[in-house]
């Protein structure tokens, strides 16, 4: 058994793993990698990497019971890894805001999660940077899931 927030990010995992043209996307990922290290995902064409980031209470949402319920924001950070083709004549930013409008979709298709958050929220529709001499972009989008536990027991959802 797994708490919660690990059973969230899997399904983010797989969740990410649906943007295919195949569904009715634009993009077409690769595959998707949550690092077993810091910066142990080497850079493939439309590679997906995603991590967690830092959690915050949501005071407001906490709830009554015995136990009480506690509330929490949970940032996830999503990246795509974009190299287009040298023969390609789209712009490279095309590329970018396709890959991105793709994560936020596949992202928010349940906001809910399947019955284990209160919400999901975009925090980052879309950035970009260019590493490798140029060789390729990261598109990144975040989002944060709001989900509540028990007080005493986050592998028990109380969303």
């Amino acid at each position: 058994m797994d708490p919660v927030i690990e059973v969230i990010a899997k399904q983010i995992k797989t969740r990410l793993e649906s943007v295919q043209v195949a569904n009715g996307y634009q993009t077409t990922v690769a595959d998707v990698q949550r690092p077993t290290r810091i910066n142990a995902v080497a850079p493939l064409p439309n590679r997906v990497v995603f991590a967690q980031d830092d959690a915050s209470d949501v005071e407001d949402l906490d709830g009554q019971g015995r136990p009480p319920s506690r509330a929490f924001a949970h940032g996830f950070i999503v990246g795509m890894f974009i190299m287009p083709a040298q023969t390609s004549t789209d712009p490279i930013e095309t590329a970018i805001n396709r890959a991105c409008a793709d994560l936020c979709n596949a992202v928010m298709a349940d906001p809910q999660w399947t019955g284990l958050a209160i919400d999901t929220r975009v925090t980052n529709p879309g950035t970009w940077e260019i590493h490798g001499n140029g060789d390729y972009a990261l598109a990144e989008i975040g989002f944060a899931v709001t989900y509540r536990v028990a007080e005493n027991d986050h592998y028990a959802n109380r969303a």
